[in-house]
């Protein structure tokens, strides 16, 4: 029996698109915080040479009306703090002085809009030679769910990683949680990406993202040449699973 996808993802957005080389044949499915012992990551075969990968946004209404609630309960009492604070100042520049401090503090928290709730919804990944997978960023087709690799999230993100370099990255970092400087250098440089604005990685053999909700489980698709090797893969984050068909085998 297999699964495949044939789905559309609702997306308010798209990033960037960043290369990575393949050079190993295997591409590691994971979040970057795992060695390679791990038992929620696995590998798929995938063709060499380089790869494009993007990530697709949207935002959980639920997600921008929580912030927007806050936001307003939050900007009552800084105003009324920026107006206590104006009583220290000549009466004449008191609203002006309290207009200051509330306009300093909007900038550096400014009112939540559909951008900055936004949520990864997944992580897709396409060899070159299939570059026109990423023309039509809404729409997933003939992608098979490899079932028995379970794509485990600890710390908040997942992707794809060239097997062999990977390997080498996380090779001084044990199943005690010791870390090494080399996987500590890896680790920090994904990190710093993930947290930023747009959410997604890359650092030249592999690419990562945020993973849509947070930790979890999530699955992952592919597209397969004639050979058996993968061409275009995708973890998928936020979906409603209507789309995913079963194929039973000719009796």
């Amino acid at each position: 029996m297999s699964h495949t996808f044939g789905g559309v993802f609702a997306l308010n957005g798209i990033s960037e698109r960043k290369e990575f080389q393949v050079a190993s044949g295997v591409m590691r499915v994971t979040d970057p915080c795992y060695d390679m012992d791990t038992w929620c990551a696995g590998e798929i075969p995938a063709a060499n040479g380089t790869w494009i990968g993007h990530v697709g946004y949207g935002t959980d209404p639920d997600d921008l009306k929580s912030a927007l609630k806050w936001w307003d309960e939050h900007l009552k009492e800084e105003t009324e703090f920026a107006k206590k604070l104006a009583e220290n100042v000549p009466a004449d520049k008191r609203d002006a002085y309290a207009k200051h401090m509330l306009d300093s503090h909007l900038l550096r928290r400014p009112k939540p809009s559909e951008e900055s709730c936004r949520r990864v919804q997944y992580i897709h990944v396409v060899h070159q030679s299939l570059a026109t997978e990423l023309d039509a960023p809404t729409v997933f087709t003939d992608y098979e769910l490899v079932d028995k690799l379970h794509v485990g999230v600890d710390s908040g993100q997942a992707g794809f990683f060239d097997r062999g370099p990977y390997a080498e990255a996380v090779s001084d970092k044990d199943h005690r949680g010791r870390e090494g400087a080399r996987f500590e250098a890896f680790y920090d440089h994904i990190c710093e990406q993930t947290l930023g604005p747009t959410q997604f990685a890359g650092n030249g053999y592999g690419v990562a993202s945020s993973s849509g909700w947070g930790d979890g489980g999530y699955s992952c698709y592919v597209k397969k040449d004639a050979a058996g090797q993968a061409v275009a893969a995708f973890i998928a984050f936020i979906w409603d699973g209507g789309d995913e068909e079963e194929e039973g085998d000719d009796a």
